[in-house]
């Protein structure tokens, strides 16, 4: 049975780098708003809680208040985490395209033949 040829490569990495650009900009954008208007929530409910006394103030202060703050922190935490991996993405996607790109113009043989273009 003859050799199988190898498979031709690939013209393309099919990635679409502006989207990928917008998404990262609205995660950022979305962290950081989200950062700035609990940092303002926070002050203000600390300044209620200084005229505030009774159950539901010490719930507020034992139960949602610490939500608050450790469920914003794991959503900004995890929007940069997606804008980071989305950036990988595409910078892994452009270092693909160029090494395609540099095989195509400089084939190496493959068993005493050349890759086809």
């Amino acid at each position: 049975m003859p050799p199988i040829p190898p498979d031709p490569l690939p013209t393309t990495v099919h990635f679409d780098q502006q989207r990928a650009q917008d998404a990262i900009d609205a995660l950022t954008a979305t962290a950081r708003l989200l950062q700035q208007h609990v940092t303002t929530d926070l002050r203000n409910a600390r300044t209620a809680l200084n005229g505030w006394t009774g159950h539901h103030a010490d719930t507020f202060t034992s139960g949602d208040l610490p939500w608050i703050t450790s469920e914003s922190t794991r959503l900004i935490d995890g929007m940069l985490k997606l804008a980071g991996q989305i950036g990988q993405a595409a910078a892994d996607a452009k270092t693909l395209q160029r090494q395609i790109d540099q095989a195509r113009e400089h084939p190496q043989p493959v068993g005493g033949h050349a890759v086809p273009r």
